[in-house]
């Protein structure tokens, strides 16, 4: 009976346009999401910055908003702060904080959206 339910949602994401079914998929992950797997997204995310800017001297470097992630449902009130990096700069220009659905964050992603934003 499970594999007829599992077939079936398989069937629906099927026939959904390719950029719902693939945040569809991200939701699900995120449900079995650890936070270590989260912050190591977001090191891949700045590993993948960093190299799009190599040989620029700014670059863009996420982090997780300080407190934002001390909750047990670290998963709904998470924020992430996008920076500028500036090499040799005494200050940094924060760009944007957002608050998200970890999956979203996954480099590999098609998309990589937040749910709400304040930029």
């Amino acid at each position: 009976m499970g594999q007829q339910i599992s077939d079936q949602t398989q069937l629906v994401l099927n026939k959904l346009p390719e950029k719902v079914a693939k945040h569809v998929m991200l939701v699900r992950e995120s449900g079995s999401l650890t936070y270590e797997e989260f912050l190591g997204r977001v090191a891949e995310l700045n590993d993948v910055t960093a190299k799009v800017a190599s040989g620029q001297e700014k670059h863009l470097l996420f982090e997780v908003q300080p407190g934002s992630d001390s909750s047990a449902f670290w998963k709904v009130v998470v924020r992430v702060v996008c920076t500028k990096k500036i090499p040799h700069a005494s200050e940094q220009l924060s760009l944007c904080t957002t608050t998200c659905e970890p999956a979203l964050w996954s480099p590999t992603a098609a998309t990589t959206e937040p749910l709400h934003h304040n930029c």
